[in-house]
């Protein structure tokens, strides 16, 4: 809770990235919702960008969260540390 308060009360300009502190990959994002919520079953295999039939893809879509990391006093946890907090039900449509 410390942190979502002092996030309320950045009064620096911009835009502040609180995307976690890991690089992950697509594919390593939605292994770790599979595990969170098992009751979706999903079919995620990996893949590569560069391998996309489609339109080109960036590469790397990390975000930069040096310039929130610099005002907390705790570090951001990873995903994977966030998931673990994130409640098991799936919302209704």
């Amino acid at each position: 809770m410390e942190r979502q308060n002092k996030l309320a009360w950045i009064t620096g300009a911009g835009i502040y990235h609180v995307a976690g502190a890991e690089k992950l990959s697509r594919w390593q994002i939605g292994q770790l919702q599979v595990k969170r919520w098992p009751e979706i079953k999903a079919k995620i295999e990996p893949g590569s960008a560069k391998d996309f039939p489609g339109p080109v893809r960036a590469l790397d879509t990390s975000l930069d969260i040096s310039k929130v990391q610099a005002v907390l006093s705790k570090p951001l946890p990873g995903l994977g540390g966030v998931t673990a907090f994130i409640s098991p039900s799936i919302p209704e449509s």
